[in-house]
């Protein structure tokens, strides 16, 4: 039974909040990874690295490869797209037209965090402050794993890594203004590429209700 729906069918085509809805796994990742900092604060360094080590879940990748991966390797990438005709489409700039970085300021960045929160603003999952992930991949360079490929790098930092998406595309001509930008997980960035919301059928993230918890995006190890 295909799993997908039709394209052109008024599910398909149907507004929706991001490309994939996450699966349980991540939230699992995202607490033993909780548990982990805490392990840590706590000077219980071999707690922190099973916690870290088990929060590595191999079908987290599969999960993200779905959205940023090759599509001849994961075919479904295209119906997590579902990408639609838009009429008076802002065109692609040439490079040397656009914004010259595709960063926001540290000041942007903060502000950003403070009123999403550590929260994907398309799916929701918890977003990892890269400073904390660097100061635990130093602490336990064995348990969580950052080589130079996806395939060497621990699943659940990669999914959770906190990145920031231009709601009109870089490329595009969006630029590095708040009111542009929104957090987001690498998969639902890089998924998203540089398709418009209105290509894509996403509802826009600033927009939603912002989500809150108790996920720091382990800042407290700072």
């Amino acid at each position: 039974m295909n799993e997908y729906p039709s394209p052109n069918s008024e599910e398909y085509l149907a507004l929706r909040p991001c490309l994939r809805e996450p699966i349980a796994e991540i939230y699992e990742a995202q607490h033993l990874l909780g548990e982990a900092a805490d392990a840590h604060l706590a000077g219980d360094g071999k707690k922190a690295v099973i916690a870290i080590k088990a929060a590595d879940i191999p079908i987290i990748r599969d999960w993200v490869e779905s959205l940023w991966g090759n599509k001849v390797k994961y075919p479904e990438k295209v119906h997590y797209l579902r990408i639609r005709d838009v009429f008076n489409l802002q065109p692609s700039l040439p490079k040397d037209k656009r914004v010259r970085s595709r960063q926001p300021s540290k000041q942007i960045a903060e502000r950003l965090i403070k009123k999403f929160g550590w929260h994907c603003a398309y799916c929701g999952i918890g977003l990892i402050n890269r400073t904390a992930r660097r100061q635990l991949l130093q602490a336990y360079p064995e348990a969580l794993r950052w080589g130079r490929t996806n395939d060497e790098k621990h699943v659940a930092f990669m999914a959770m890594d906190n990145e920031f998406d231009h709601i009109i595309p870089h490329s595009r001509g969006g630029n590095n203004d708040i009111v542009n930008l929104a957090p987001s997980c690498a998969p639902c960035n890089c998924g998203k590429e540089n398709w418009t919301l209105e290509q894509l059928g996403l509802i826009d993230p600033r927009q939603k209700e912002i989500m809150t918890s108790d996920w720091d995006g382990l800042e407290r190890l700072l």
